[in-house]
């Protein structure tokens, strides 16, 4: 195994680089001068061309590209345009608030999609099974901003039940100890704190969830349609076993490898799909962060935050395959 990760590692480099290289040469397409959206509109272009140099943005392209790969090989990501600060510790401050909104709108995710799709495939044909892949059609196509905005007018406007954006409330105590403000209230007992930031992340995690549930339900109802019908599922059955010890114990364990991939694969697309509701919701996280870079024009700040997400999605990749032998001993990874 340990021989199949360091080639996995050695693969994700020219990955890395590649993205690098088209991340770079398509911001640089883009228009709008870094130096012109930092100066103002007031500013002369003798003023530009200055800060342009300080920028180091008067330089050939290639060389730009040299010195970002000579810094990234140090580890350095560069100091954003826009806040003058480490890209790295721009993304570390992130990195907490946007894991946080991923991994609830996974559970949305999990809690919806495997008890809805195995329903499905127990009873299939049924009137529940329809309605199901109705509900998932209609999962499917929605978009993201417009399920958020929707729930912003219904639940933050109409009813006035949940905070129409942001992480907490201005009255609320933030501890930063970890940067995971779950963890941080549980840890210090403040459960009222707990109840705030639970109201606030409600709607971003349904909503960034429930897209991509819809995709689950019907993954997982296939993989357990399949599962079901295979010789020893009808052995076990024939035996008197009980359904839920047919349908738990011996038919979900062996269709977890198909699940598994799919909800893999969409946790890293979810890392997209974050930016969006991180907008929509007033999120401050890495994707609020990167579409301020854009914006402003910040290269160094957008080069960084893409790379990040590459990397991480890369490592999800990664931790997937790893998985199989956990679930099926049968898998050897050389």
């Amino acid at each position: 195994m340990y021989v199949y990760i360091a080639k996995r590692v050695v693969q994700m480099i020219p990955v890395l680089f590649g993205v690098t290289f088209i991340i770079f040469f398509l911001l640089h397409l883009l228009p709008g001068n870094p130096a012109e959206v930092l100066l103002g509109p007031d500013a002369t272009d003798e003023q530009v061309r200055e800060m342009e140099h300080a920028l180091g943005l008067d330089q050939p392209l290639y060389a730009q590209y040299g010195k970002f790969i000579g810094r990234l090989l140090r580890g350095n990501l560069g100091e954003s345009i826009r806040f003058r600060r480490p890209v790295t510790e721009l993304l570390r401050e992130k990195f907490p608030v946007t894991i946080e909104l991923t991994a609830a709108a996974m559970m949305v995710i999990i809690v919806i999609s495997l008890p809805v799709g195995i329903a499905c495939a127990v009873r299939r044909d049924s009137i529940f099974d329809h309605l199901g892949m109705a509900a998932s059609i209609a999962g499917v196509s929605i978009a993201n901003f417009w399920l958020g905005i929707m729930a912003i007018l219904l639940f933050a406007g109409a009813l006035g039940v949940l905070p129409s954006g942001g992480r907490i409330s201005s009255d609320v105590a933030i501890y930063g100890l970890t940067g995971f403000y779950f963890l941080d209230y549980v840890m210090k007992g403040d459960w009222y704190g707990l109840v705030d930031a639970f109201k606030h992340i409600l709607m971003p995690a349904l909503t960034l969830g429930i897209g991509f549930s819809a995709i689950s339900v019907r993954i997982v109802r296939a993989s357990m349609l399949e599962v079901l019908a295979r010789e020893y599922i009808v052995t076990a059955r024939s035996k008197g076993l009980a359904e839920k010890v047919v349908v738990y114990i011996h038919a979900l364990k062996n269709a977890m490898i198909p699940i598994i991939t799919v909800i893999g694969l969409q946790l890293g697309i979810l890392l997209g799909g974050v930016i969006v509701v991180e907008t929509v919701f007033s999120w401050p996280g890495i994707g609020s962060l990167l579409i301020t870079g854009i914006t402003s024009r910040d290269y160094v700040l957008v080069q960084g935050a893409v790379l990040f997400f590459a990397f991480l999605r890369i490592g999800i990749n990664l931790l997937t395959d790893l998985s199989y032998a956990l679930l099926d001993p049968r898998i050897k990874y050389h």
